[in-house]
């Protein structure tokens, strides 16, 4: 599989930005721009009318695919992660504030804008990065690095998430891991959500499956939860704010068993105490990808709705 992001950031893609994207991507892309020859008959001949915006380009050797805006984004998430696409939208949304910050700029920054050059920031606007201010993703409260690494380790070497995370094709949905973020809870101990995808792929944009594991400081013992979710986003997309109604959740696997509608209630607080960050994760078309979006772009109040939600655990 070959796979393209194509963008003009005013230099034929200058060799650091492109190096700099495809190392954010771990390599599963490679950046090109939308001047190169070769790029140009692609998209004349896959997309006819294409627009001059950031584009990806999947070619599998017998079907291309060409995805902007929104679907771009769906891709990128899904295929790096919400963490190297935030990268990749700072990189480039810094790449387009310093060729447009200039006041010389002032006619090409609306031109670049009136092509959609900036299409990419719509990835950082997603994760409340702007191209005039990029700031890195989430929130100190999440765990990064090394000790997210750790956290992650420790929660999959877990019997009881490693029985979770083999019972989750009963219900229709992949055991492969699509996210995962942790945080301190209150007590010392460590909070892990891994988010899942439907094993029917048809299926991303309005279920996805959430196994929330919380072990070490002062608990006894750990506790691990998994919790299926639907939505309707497109009801959502509409609205200006979050409320109980827009997801429904329901109770899979649990140890030691619970009330086991924990998740449901992190969804509500943090909607509530993080509104317009929360609500800018509606552009991601998967469901899994706006709920780790959400607890992302939240962490510091991901943290204290824990806090009130540990109860229905």
């Amino acid at each position: 599989m070959k796979r393209y992001l194509l963008f003009d950031d005013g230099c034929h893609v200058c060799a650091s930005t492109a190096k700099g994207v495809e190392e954010d991507s771990g390599y599963w892309l490679v950046a090109r721009s939308l001047r190169d020859p070769h790029m140009k008959t692609l998209l004349d001949t896959h997309k006819p009318g294409w627009k001059h915006r950031p584009t990806l380009v999947e070619d599998d050797g017998t079907h291309i695919r060409v995805s902007t805006g929104l679907a771009m984004s769906a891709r990128l998430t899904a295929g790096v992660g919400l963490r190297r696409t935030a990268r990749i939208a700072r990189r480039v949304a810094r790449r387009f504030a310093r060729e447009t910050s200039a006041p010389a700029a002032e006619g090409r920054r609306d031109a670049l804008r009136a092509a959609g050059v900036g299409a990419l920031a719509l990835l950082g606007l997603t994760f409340g990065v702007t191209p005039a201010g990029a700031r890195a993703p989430g929130d100190p409260d999440l765990l990064q690095g090394a000790a997210l690494k750790r956290a992650l380790d420790a929660a999959q070497r877990d019997a009881q998430v490693k029985t979770a995370v083999g019972e989750l094709s009963a219900a229709g949905f992949d055991g492969a891991v699509k996210q995962a973020l942790a945080f301190t809870g209150d007590t010392g101990s460590t909070v892990v959500v891994l988010f899942f995808a439907p094993l029917n792929k048809a299926e991303a944009k309005n279920r996805a499956a959430v196994l929330s594991h919380q072990y070490g400081g002062t608990l006894e013992q750990a506790k691990t939860l998994v919790e299926y979710v639907s939505a309707d986003l497109d009801t959502i997309k509409k609205k200006d704010s979050f409320s109980s109604e827009d997801f429904h959740v329901t109770r899979g696997a649990a140890a030691p068993a619970g009330a086991g509608e924990y998740f449901g209630c992190m969804l509500t607080c943090v909607g509530g105490q993080c509104t317009i960050p929360a609500m800018r994760c509606r552009a991601l078309i998967f469901l899994w990808a706006v709920l780790a979006c959400m607890v992302a772009v939240c962490g510091s109040k991901a943290r204290s709705c824990h806090g009130i939600c540990k109860t229905l655990w």
